[in-house]
């Protein structure tokens, strides 16, 4: 089984993570997929960001669920762009690779789900959720043609629970930090007809480990590497 490539917040090694930019020059290492982060800011317009607060990855400061589109958009990513909308990355993205998003904000699914039945590539998008509630809930909005991914493996105690939660919610894809993945966790998820994501994975040492195992896919920083 190939293992698929994974452009981690697009290419955050060569540019601002989850940046037009970014992604862009993911585009040109050929990833199988390119994925990205999403929050909902207020007024609920959906915007490509990862962290809670805009502080780390922008020159403002200030909770992204407080900030109004408008404001967002005053300020700027280190190579001068202002954060994404939604809308703006899957235009980028749309027709040139698979796309995975991760949903961080509660509530997303109807906006996320309206959004790609809108652009036609709900069959090319994989989409991260947090808790049954959620997953359970994309899966109502975007029907059989949605793939849908169990986030938050990141502890050991997580992955038994993790391969339960996913079944009872109709994900069929295991988000795991790739320091937990092993070969008794990977046989695991295998045998329950579950795929393994494991992320994030900078080294070709690890990326081979990892494709030794038969993880199906792995979200890479360094597509230039791995």
């Amino acid at each position: 089984m190939m293992t698929l490539r994974i452009a981690h917040r697009g290419a955050p090694y060569f540019a601002p993570e989850n940046s037009l930019q970014g992604f862009e020059k993911a585009l040109s290492f050929s990833p199988d997929m390119v994925e990205m982060d999403l929050r909902s800011c207020r007024g609920g317009h959906a915007v490509v960001i990862h962290d809670k607060t805009i502080n780390r990855v922008t020159n403002g400061k200030g909770k992204v669920s407080k900030l109004t589109l408008e404001k967002l958009r005053t300020f700027r990513l280190a190579n001068g762009e202002p954060i994404p909308t939604f809308a703006e990355a899957l235009e980028v993205l749309r027709g040139r690779a698979d796309i995975k998003i991760d949903v961080k904000s509660r509530g997303m699914e109807g906006v996320v789900v309206r959004a790609l039945r809108r652009m036609g590539i709900l069959r090319q998008t994989i989409v991260i959720a947090y808790g049954r509630k959620s997953l359970l809930a994309f899966r109502n909005e975007g029907g059989a043609s949605l793939r849908t991914e169990l986030g938050g493996v990141y502890a050991p105690h997580r992955r038994l629970r993790a391969v339960s939660s996913a079944l009872k919610s109709g994900a069929t894809i295991i988000s795991a930090n790739h320091t937990l993945v092993n070969a008794k966790f990977v046989e695991k998820c295998r045998s329950r007809g579950l795929d393994i994501h494991a992320w994030t994975v900078n080294t070709k040492q690890e990326a081979d480990r990892l494709r030794e195992l038969g993880v199906a896919a792995i979200a890479t920083d360094r597509l230039d590497i791995i």
